[in-house]
């Protein structure tokens, strides 16, 4: 389930990076356990929760085949985030926050595969 969840984050990573007008997560996102809501008007994710649930089930896993498969690729895409960040300054608001909570959970994932 969480190889699923990562794909699934990737996927929304590139998805984020190819189509300059994305503002949204996708449906795919989620539905497996990544909820974004916004509070105040600002996009942010549950990250705690779904981090202690990551951790959880990632410690029951084959952790060095999990972190092998997909700490490089969470890294490369997290990098490729920022540089969308840094290069798309005419962004909208709702793009920034879009790809800031993207970066955000990417991080997250980043910290956990790390910490194995």
């Amino acid at each position: 389930m969480i190889e699923k969840r990562i794909e699934v984050l990737f996927k929304e990573a590139d998805a984020a990076l190819n189509d300059k007008t994305r503002f949204t997560w996708g449906s795919d996102f989620t539905n497996i356990g990544f909820h974004p809501f916004v509070m105040n008007n600002i996009p942010f994710n549950n990250i705690f929760f779904n981090l202690t649930i990551l951790n959880i089930v990632l410690r029951s896993l084959k952790l060095k085949r999990i972190k092998k498969r997909f700490l490089k690729p969470a890294i490369e895409k997290q990098y490729a985030i920022d540089a969308a960040l840094e290069q798309e300054t005419n962004a909208t608001e709702e793009r920034v926050d879009y790809l800031k909570s993207i970066n955000s959970v990417l991080k997250g994932v980043i910290k956990h595969l790390v910490d194995i």
